[in-house]
């Protein structure tokens, strides 16, 4: 298995082993945010998965749905660790029973990261450059109902959080602000929904936190729109084709772009809110956008 070039050229997954050296079956782990396990890890590992007999997929208990089309055993992981992505290593996690024998292909996540991960963020970064990216097989999540049945507005706001490792308050949403959103569009009389972790604040409508991910992705297949700054329900969002408005003042450039195009690989209507680096989008700019595909 290679990435490809836009001229075609490749680079080798170093995080598999040599060619040789392992049978048919593939053992693949994955810690870290979902957002990346939707949209970036997983679609790599589903199209390898074509080249093996048999696949063991070991993840966070909650996420076995996300590859539940490919893998044959599905081993829970009861972690609080995660991938520290750009130093390309496992962090604050044990490691999985990760097989010793040899006819075993073993995918280290980190090491995947180190292969293709930097130059596909810098691909992101500047989406005029022929870098690197790694090819990658999507699917689409969630059944729409076909009864008018479903939700208005889906809505995912977290607390302010250290966030890798640092204090980034702008990265999420004000309490306040997403309370006002929140209570504006009900008083509108739609109907909404507060999607996402038990760690997500609930600001009105209907209390969705910790659905089941089967049960979550028809959830949102069936909504008119879902927002919220940039988070793992969001990229599961578009991955179930749900209409979206976003943000992400950190890097609303890259993160725009990622949005967009690069992980929005079923063309999902987004509405990627950006009034400027380290700034958070008013009230009434979020309200509005979210008015705008209903």
């Amino acid at each position: 298995m290679s990435t490809e070039r836009g001229a075609g050229g490749s680079v080798r997954f170093s995080a598999l082993r040599p060619e040789g050296e392992h049978g048919r079956q593939l053992y693949a782990y994955f810690f870290g945010e979902l957002g990346w396990h939707i949209a970036w890890w997983a679609p790599i590992v589903r199209l390898m998965a074509r080249d093996f007999d048999h696949v063991t997929i070991c993840a966070d208990a909650s996420r076995e749905h996300l590859t539940d089309d490919f893998h044959d055993v599905f081993e829970p992981l009861e972690t609080d660790g995660g991938v520290s992505y750009y130093a390309g290593e496992i962090t604050g996690a044990e490691q999985p029973a990760i097989p010793l024998d040899q006819s075993v292909t073993v995918l280290d996540p980190a090491q995947l990261f180190r292969d293709c991960g930097y130059v596909e963020t810098s691909a992101i970064i500047r989406p005029d450059t022929d870098l690197v990216v790694a090819p990658r097989e999507w699917r689409k999540f969630g059944k729409r109902s076909k009864k008018k049945t479903g939700y208005d507005v889906l809505y995912a706001f977290r607390p302010e959080k250290f966030y890798r490792g640092e204090n980034l308050p702008h990265k999420e949403y004000t309490p306040s602000r997403a309370r006002t959103v929140v209570k504006t569009l009900v008083g509108d009389g739609l109907k909404v929904g507060c999607v996402g972790g038990q760690d997500n604040f609930f600001a009105g409508g209907d209390d969705l936190r910790g659905t089941p991910l089967d049960k979550l992705c028809d959830i949102m297949a069936s909504a008119e729109v879902i927002v919220g700054p940039s988070s793992g329900p969001m990229h599961l969002a578009q991955q179930c084709e749900t209409p979206l408005v976003t943000w992400y003042p950190q890097n609303p450039g890259a993160s725009k772009f990622r949005y967009e195009l690069h992980w929005n690989p079923f063309g999902s209507e987004v509405e990627f809110l950006n009034p400027g680096p380290n700034v958070q989008p008013k009230v009434a700019e979020v309200v509005a956008a979210v008015r705008s595909f209903l």
